[in-house]
């Protein structure tokens, strides 16, 4: 996706796990940016790769303060909500 030309990002988060972004700028969206791609990729060793995925998961230890995907989309609905009240 190309960017505004007069846009601003000023803050930017990774979700901890998983391989979404978000992005918030002057204005009150917050843009939730996934991967894609135009073509299928090639599907080699996907077994093994995600026998691999597995056991390296297994060995992350998660601590209190990371974030899970609930919690997120929680603060996610909580902002719009918040910024649908302040339109009003």
């Amino acid at each position: 996706m190309l960017a505004d030309d007069n846009g601003v990002v000023n803050c930017l988060e990774p979700h901890p796990q998983l391989p979404y972004i978000c992005t918030s700028g002057l204005d009150w969206d917050v843009k939730v940016w996934v991967p894609s791609c135009e073509q299928e990729p090639a599907m080699v060793d996907l077994a093994q790769t995600i026998k691999n995925n597995n056991k390296s998961r297994m060995n992350w230890s998660t601590s209190s303060e990371e974030i899970n995907e609930s919690q997120m989309l929680w603060m996610l609905w909580r902002h719009l909500r918040s910024a649908n009240r302040m339109r009003s």
